[in-house]
């Protein structure tokens, strides 16, 4: 089990001289603003400069995207995920020997390293609880919380609890996922990314391809119907899996943020992979 331990997020003054005028990676960030179901929220996108991060062309497409019940909040996850993407594409081969996705990446800008790798810790956590649920292994129960349709997935990892919430919009079914140490939080972040997946769903804003196509095939039809065919069975408990990778990821990013990287032993994805 992780030990939480609490990390300062210095992001105010990490992030001041992160943009390229300064001499930073970031060359633009954008934002927008709207009201939905969970309140105002803004989105923000950190574009990262090509050159001074040392990266090969980057297309349009921004390297970080964050929802945000602030501004500063949008804005700061942004850049979070844009140095998230940095140290994946940075990183020495060995850390990417098990799995070269940017799975179980995560950055904050912490007084420390612990805010890192709690993040990286539960981002690794969320795919290897989403996996076990689909291939039966693990149990859940449905959200009790008025207004929100989903279910409580019971993780094998110890202190990890993971939601899944999910509303009709246009004929189409969109799902948000959300982990956390307890319900709450992981119901909002599962509420934000459920926000985030309808932008996607109905080309709000460019989606990356595969999570497109996942959203698509959940929404609907086949997909659709193997979530449901899943959540109407009641699955096993499985033991805790191994921690595979658990480290820092040095590099030229550390003076903006700590970056981690956290990966349990892999289990078999198909088609039907619970990934949205």
């Amino acid at each position: 089990m992780l030990t939480l331990l609490p990390d300062l997020n210095i992001a105010a003054l990490k992030y001041a001289h992160v943009h390229r005028e300064h001499g930073g990676p970031i060359h633009s960030l954008a934002f927008t603003e709207r009201d939905s179901p969970e309140g105002k929220l803004f989105e923000s996108f950190a574009y990262l400069d090509e050159t001074r991060a040392g990266l090969g062309p980057l297309g349009t497409q921004p390297q970080g995207q964050a929802l945000g019940f602030t501004k500063e909040e949008a804005v700061h996850g942004a850049i979070s995920q844009a140095m998230e993407f940095w140290a994946w594409k940075s990183a020495p081969p060995a850390l990417l020997q098990s799995d070269s996705s940017p799975l179980g990446f995560a950055a904050f800008p912490g007084l420390g390293h612990q805010g890192a790798r709690k993040r990286a810790y539960f981002s690794a956590a969320e795919k290897f609880t989403l996996l076990s649920w689909w291939a039966g292994r693990c149990r859940h129960s449905p959200l009790k919380i008025p207004g929100t349709d989903g279910i409580q997935i019971a993780s094998p990892i110890q202190g990890v609890t993971l939601a899944v919430v999910h509303s009709v919009s246009a004929g189409q079914t969109i799902f948000g996922v959300g982990t956390a140490t307890t319900l709450g939080p992981a119901v909002q972040r599962a509420r934000l990314q459920l926000q985030r997946n309808r932008d996607w769903l109905f080309a709000r804003y460019a989606a990356p391809y595969a999570a497109l196509h996942r959203l698509q095939y959940f929404s609907a039809g086949s997909g659709l119907s193997s979530y449901h065919a899943r959540a109407a069975e009641t699955g096993t408990r499985a033991a805790a899996p191994a921690l595979l990778c658990d480290q820092l990821v040095p590099g030229p990013w550390a003076q903006y943020a700590h970056v981690w990287r956290c990966l349990f032993e892999s289990l078999p994805e198909s088609e039907d992979s619970f990934l949205f």
